[in-house]
């Protein structure tokens, strides 16, 4: 499988309370985006070309097992780049 690292955007929860609309507006426009990086293996790249185009890497790569799956839409997707296997031991 192939490595990747993966910047992307997280989507975010900036607020916890009821809010005034003009003040949620507001608040909206003062925020920073929250930038992720992502390493795993690409199991799987769904629907190119279309909106819900998704990667979706793993941590890790067992024998016939994979840990937990993170599922990155492209449209998030910064920057992402094929990683060099290195050497072990």
């Amino acid at each position: 499988m192939k490595a990747l690292m993966v910047k992307w955007y997280d989507a975010a929860v900036t607020e916890d309370r009821w809010s005034d609309l003009e003040e949620a507006i507001n608040h909206c426009r003062q925020d920073k985006l929250v930038a992720c990086v992502t390493i795993g293996f690409l199991l799987d790249e769904t629907d190119p070309g279309l909106p819900t185009h998704t990667i979706h890497l793993t941590s890790t790569n067992g024998t016939d097992q994979v840990g937990p799956i993170t599922h990155i839409p492209v449209c998030s997707i910064i920057s992402r780049s094929e990683l060099n296997e290195l050497p072990v031991g």
